[in-house]
């Protein structure tokens, strides 16, 4: 088999896709976004569920997990809290070229189904494509990302484009410890999303991958930081 390749725990998704006739588990045991100083959401148990299908193509099921929000309001001194789950995304990865080695290229439409309950999400189906790239140079990995979603808008009035694009570098710091930086940004629905993100990956094995990371905001449309540790295992 190829080795174990994660769309975690970096935001630019990867070319690569699962083996045929194997299924690979990305999650995270918890999640934690501070999106400024009046909200915070806490995500647990959020899954990606990989499935190989084909030597260069699977599908994925992607589950937000339980979602807790907090917000409060400085003027009433209110809090508010919602509680619920997240929604159902499912997307489709293509390996264009580059599955085995060299300059990898892939493409991943998706759709959102609006599952969510408590008042997570919007009710709308939102969808978008993907194309991911990534390559490696001895001890350094590169990657980057141009996504393009259709979202319902911040108002529910209709739906808006969003345009995201990463670039991330990765580095063996040993045998099994490997760490990422990486940029990435967001433009559409709102002001321009800007941020700094970064990790360490621990490989325990072949088949097993244990991660943890912060992402940090460089605008202020983006959240002013994100706390995650997660895992990623293929059967």
């Amino acid at each position: 088999m190829r080795a174990l390749s994660s769309d975690r725990p970096d935001a630019t998704e990867s070319p690569y896709t699962v083996d045929a006739g194997h299924v690979q588990l990305e999650a995270s045991f918890l999640t934690h976004t501070r999106v400024d100083a009046l909200t915070t959401v806490r995500e647990i148990a959020p899954v990606n569920v990989r499935v190989g299908l084909a030597n260069a193509f699977e599908l994925q099921f992607v589950f937000d997990g339980l979602i807790r929000t907090r917000t409060s309001d400085p003027r009433t001194g209110v809090t508010e809290t919602r509680s619920g789950s997240g929604d159902l995304t499912v997307r489709a990865k293509f390996n264009c070229r580059g599955n085995d080695g060299g300059v990898a290229v892939g493409v991943m439409p998706f759709v959102k189904l609006p599952t969510n309950s408590g008042g997570i999400g919007n009710r709308s189906l939102e969808g978008g494509v993907i194309v991911p790239l990534a390559f490696g140079l001895g001890a350094w990995t590169l990657g980057a990302m141009t996504e393009v979603d259709c979202v319902r808008d911040a108002a529910e009035t209709g739906y808006a484009a969003v345009w995201i694009n990463t670039v991330t570098v990765g580095h063996g710091l040993t045998e099994r410890l490997a760490g990422f930086a990486e940029l990435a940004s967001g433009a559409g629905d709102g002001g321009h999303a800007f941020g700094f993100n970064c990790g360490l990956t621990y490989a325990v094995s072949a088949d097993l991958q244990l991660d943890c990371g912060a992402n940090f905001g460089l605008s202020r449309a983006a959240p002013d930081r994100v706390l995650f540790v997660g895992i990623t295992s293929r059967y």
